[in-house]
């Protein structure tokens, strides 16, 4: 299943190795860091929506090219 992880940079709860170690786990995993905290969804809402808007679209245009063949 594809899955995106973004994770904040300055996010003191849960680091960025652990984010990464979760990555380097599962399959299909795209990771994005963005300039914030815990909270980053919240406070980078642009770089937020950026980043989900394109991961789904990679994700449809995907599925299309499957369908496709």
């Amino acid at each position: 299943m594809p899955t995106l992880v973004i994770h904040g940079r300055r996010d003191t709860m849960a680091s960025c190795a652990e984010a990464q170690r979760y990555v380097a786990t599962h399959s299909a995993t795209r990771f994005v860091t963005l300039d914030a905290g815990h909270f980053a969804m919240l406070v980078r809402s642009d770089a937020n929506d950026r980043a989900v808007r394109t991961f789904v679209s990679e994700q449809l245009r995907g599925s299309r090219a499957m369908l496709a063949e």
